[in-house]
């Protein structure tokens, strides 16, 4: 059984020809940058990273709904390795931004 986030997600993989993991980078950078344009805050600071957080919890636990009346079928692994991949370059702006890393001529 699918849920139409499921089917979603789905079909834009299959429209953009990215793989699930390239799909996680992709939304976690476009959590983090499009808050940070919105907000008007710059990547020194927690809370576009904290934006790309929630987006991929949001995920997970979407991912999640399929099997949650059984939760012996929930894939904890697989959810804790797309957090990684969905976070990993956030992360790694968010540490090179405050670091003064990020913008060195």
């Amino acid at each position: 059984m699918t849920n139409g986030f499921q089917s979603a997600k789905l079909a834009l993989m299959h429209e953009v020809d990215l793989s699930k993991d390239a799909l996680h980078i992709f939304i976690g950078l476009a959590a983090m940058l499009g808050f940070a344009l919105l907000s008007g805050l710059t990547l020194k600071s927690w809370r576009p990273w904290l934006a790309a957080l929630v987006d991929a919890v949001m995920g997970e636990v979407l991912d999640l709904w399929d099997y949650f009346p059984f939760p012996a079928l929930w894939r904890w692994l697989a959810s804790l390795h797309d957090l990684v991949v969905t976070l990993f370059w956030p992360t790694v702006l968010m540490v090179l931004a405050r670091t003064g890393w990020l913008g060195r001529r």
